[in-house]
């Protein structure tokens, strides 16, 4: 129905029973207004009835392991949210932490999130929610971990600890402590090979 403020059926727009303020939509017909092309107050991609230039922010990165999302240019709609992938290393308040279902965390704070008590994660290995209190002790749950939380030797999904490739770029992202360790190596026996030749 034209003029409810839904757009449906084969309408452009519907800028419901006021449309003084939206030169983009015609009230009447629900169609575009002449000239127009998209509908700022609807479409994040649109500007003055017109389709935002590509590389317009229309979606800002909501902390380190969000992406910002970028107009086209071809469309009025934002591109889907799109986050950086898991196991990526991000910051947390003065703590490392690494990217999980777009979020930057780490088991022990996904822990204080969860509880009013603990100070860390406990069984490192586990997918399961298991935190530990200031006086040591470790209370296991039934609770997975996020998606994509680090785990022994690999992330977090469903539960589980599924393996990552140690030899593949993803992962030496997502270890950094690891490639720095091999690197830091490397460069100390060229240099005892230099000393010795």
């Amino acid at each position: 129905m034209c003029g409810n403020g839904i757009v449906e059926g084969d309408e452009e727009c519907d800028c419901g029973d006021d449309c003084s303020q939206n030169p983009c939509c015609d009230g009447k017909s629900c169609k575009y207004a002449t000239g127009a092309v998209c509908d700022d107050s609807k479409d994040s991609c649109c500007k003055d009835c017109q389709l935002s230039r590509a590389g317009t922010v229309c979606r800002k990165a909501f902390g380190s392991c969000d992406k910002s999302e970028f107009c086209t240019g071809k469309t009025a709609e934002c591109p889907k949210d799109e986050h950086w992938e898991d196991g990526r290393y991000c910051s947390l308040p003065n703590r490392n932490g690494y990217c999980a279902s777009g979020k930057c965390t780490s088991p022990s704070e996904q822990c204080r999130e969860l509880t009013n008590f603990s100070i860390s994660a406990c069984q490192p290995g586990s997918c399961k929610v298991s935190c530990m209190n200031e006086n040591g002790v470790c209370y296991s749950s039934s609770i997975n971990y996020l998606d994509g939380t680090r785990c022994a030797e690999g992330l977090c999904y469903n539960g589980n600890c599924v393996p990552v490739e140690e030899t593949s770029a993803a992962t030496w992202r997502k270890q950094p402590s690891l490639f720095c360790a091999s690197a830091t190596m490397l460069i100390s026996l060229a240099l005892i090979a230099w000393f010795f030749w």
